[in-house]
């Protein structure tokens, strides 16, 4: 058995997304995959992180012991907007995670499969698990939840437990929310590379956008990325210090969403790229852009390119950019001198599912 999923890039509304207002996330075509088979007499299940060359074999009672520590915390938030029950569980799944005595880069797919295991009664004796990705990872790309997300899809499929898409969405993030440590993590990145195509976030309620318009993107990575927490926590103290300030941001944002959507719905590339260089602008004044996507927005801008901006989290990591098919090659060339690294790419539509039975 064999699936993928595609990674994610935001066009609109990170950051303000927090705070209630809606944000638009793009599936890629960047790829994580996920191949499962038995692996003959060999006892327990082996999971293999193919990109960080690890592989490590787990018990049935292992797992069953992760996800029972997990679900206990897990179950103790009743409401997930209460800000005191989301930052008890934060410190309670740190300190689950740090008791654990597993490599943290197993625990997700290992609480995944928990979950499987305890409300279906798989066996996951004698499995070996493939996962690995060609979404370059900790730059913005969403590369963790495409692996949660194809991770899912395949045991799925593989056990045949027929879970009903929005179901399986939840299981899928449960993985994000152990990596990221936030109860609420993940929400439209797992979607997104869940369902593919486009979708829309406000207050925690996932939309499906219908789009055929799918132009040509160019990722650029411009070197080292700040944790995602930092810039969050950067943005929170914006936020307390410059209040009335922060609002009007975040209302220029919204406004962003909004043209977004209609130049995405009309095929209309110059509102959408006018879009972006504003929604860039907003979020550079809020403090989580940096020097290197400065730089490289303004030479996107420098060589008529139809929009540029950040990509999650910012401090650092990745650009989308919609280029001038005229000076786009100019582009690389000149972007690649100043030490970036450009991948041309473009939406897609398929999101996570099995390539392989």
């Amino acid at each position: 058995m064999e699936s993928k999923a595609p990674g994610v890039v935001k066009f609109f509304g990170e950051h303000a997304v927090v705070y209630g207002n809606p944000s638009i996330a793009a599936a890629v075509n960047l790829y994580s995959n996920c191949s499962i088979s038995h692996s003959g007499n060999v006892t327990g299940l082996i999971i293999s992180l193919k990109n960080f060359g690890i592989e490590k074999s787990f018990s049935s009672a292992d797992i069953k012991a992760l996800y029972s520590g997990y679900k206990k915390i897990e179950d103790s938030v009743s409401n997930r907007n209460d800000k005191a029950q989301r930052t008890r569980f934060t410190e309670e799944i740190k300190r689950y995670k740090n008791g654990s005595g597993i490599d943290k880069m197993f625990l997700p797919y290992l609480i995944i499969i928990g979950f499987f295991e305890r409300e279906y009664g798989i066996n996951t004796d004698s499995l070996k698990v493939e996962i690995s990705s060609e979404i370059p990872m900790q730059k913005g790309l969403a590369s963790s939840a495409a692996c949660s997300a194809s991770f899912a899809i395949a045991i799925d499929g593989f056990f045949n437990t027929k879970i009903e898409k929005e179901k399986l969405l939840e299981v899928a993030r449960l993985g994000e929310i152990v990596v990221h440590e936030n109860i609420n993590a993940g929400i439209i990145d797992t979607a997104t590379s869940f369902y593919g195509g486009l979708i829309s976030s406000a207050n925690g309620t996932i939309s499906r956008l219908a789009s055929d318009f799918t132009p040509d993107l160019l990722i650029i990575d411009t070197g080292p990325k700040k944790p995602t927490s930092e810039t969050v926590g950067h943005v929170t103290k914006f936020v307390m210090e410059n209040e009335a300030r922060a609002k009007e941001l975040f209302s220029e944002i919204k406004e962003c969403y909004y043209a977004g959507i209609e130049a995405l719905k009309e095929h209309d590339v110059k509102k959408l790229g006018e879009s972006m260089y504003k929604n860039q602008e907003c979020l550079k004044e809020l403090g989580v852009s940096s020097d290197s996507l400065d730089k490289c927005v303004s030479l996107a801008k420098e060589f008529g390119f139809y929009g540029a901006k950040l990509s999650g989290g910012g401090g650092g990591g990745i650009a989308i950019a919609i280029p001038n098919k005229d000076t786009e090659e100019a582009f690389i060339k000149k972007s690649e001198a100043m030490g970036y690294r450009v991948s041309k790419a473009h939406f897609s539509s398929e999101g996570a599912n099995i390539v392989k039975n």
